[in-house]
């Protein structure tokens, strides 16, 4: 693959793919065999973060194919879009989870629970929390708002794992069905979760401005340089995570043969690529 960045992002994916895929498979066999609502909704939860995963690995991929003539600017931006489609699962998830808890509340079924049962489901809360921790770590490497929502996803999944074990503990002494009340509570924490990461894609998609701070560093940057008469205008365009574009419409101080313009701003342009990691494009007038 191309750069670290989309390298590290496609491998932490692979592997949380994988590892989701058997804590799904552990947990319906759970789910069935003891008739929890719970730990069967958490089993198909696990089953989505692996199709979650599985995309955002295939997604780090497209975001490495080179620049072409059709794609100028490069597939950066698709990361953008592969975030929007985690964040509609996720919350078809939840509404399925709300919609299969309210109806097992109102027509209960018998739970059975057993010690070997529970061991699994605490196990499983310490492999999403390590599932979690590690998303948070490469994401720091990474920046991408894949890995963030994926790590959303993670800690939700923690937290639902917990309440199951606290449905096993209480349900010896309240004959209330406890299993579906938490598994309607795990389904609100996700939606919420997925509604926040679909408003920050859709933001993204859009073209939300976040480069501010970075602007005002450029222009602190050309407001120094004694060539520079003017700074007329510094416009940002984002085609993805670590690929943006500065155009800079700027006024030198004296009149310039062209060679001499030219020279000038390849050294500006350069310049602006090490100090903030922006690709430019330098108009004079």
């Amino acid at each position: 693959m191309g750069t670290t960045r989309n390298k590290r992002g496609f491998f932490t994916c692979l592997y949380m793919t994988v590892s989701n895929f058997a804590l799904a498979l552990l947990k319906l066999f759970i789910g069935i065999a003891s008739g929890s609502i719970c730990i069967l909704l958490d089993s198909f939860n696990n089953f989505g973060d692996t199709v979650n995963s599985g995309i955002a690995g295939s997604g780090f991929l497209i975001i490495d194919k080179n620049k072409n003539n059709s794609y100028p600017n490069g597939y950066g931006r698709a990361e953008y879009l592969i975030s929007f489609v985690i964040s509609v699962i996720l919350i078809g998830i939840s509404v399925g989870f709300a919609v299969t808890a309210v109806q097992n509340f109102m027509f209960a079924t018998e739970v059975w629970y057993s010690i070997g049962f529970l061991i699994a489901i605490v196990l499983s809360i310490f492999v999403k929390a390590f599932m979690a921790w590690f998303y948070r770590r490469q994401n720091k490497k990474v920046n991408s708002i894949i890995l963030k929502g994926l790590f959303i996803d993670s800690l939700t999944d923690c937290f639902s794992g917990l309440l199951t074990v606290i449905a096993f503990l209480l349900s010896v002494y309240v004959n209330v069905r406890l299993d579906s009340i938490f598994a309607f509570i795990m389904s609100v924490f996700l939606f919420i979760n997925g509604v926040m990461l679909l408003k920050n894609s859709i933001a993204s998609i859009i073209g939300k401005n976040d480069n501010k701070e970075t602007k005002e560093l450029i222009k602190e940057y050309l407001s120094g340089l004694e060539e520079i008469n003017k700074i007329n205008d510094i416009s940002f365009f984002n085609f993805g995570v670590e690929n943006n574009l500065a155009v800079i419409d700027i006024k030198f101080n004296n009149e310039r043969n062209i060679q001499e313009i030219i020279d000038l701003s390849e050294n500006i342009k350069k310049e602006i690529k090490n100090r903030f990691n922006v690709d430019s494009k330098i108009t004079v007038i």
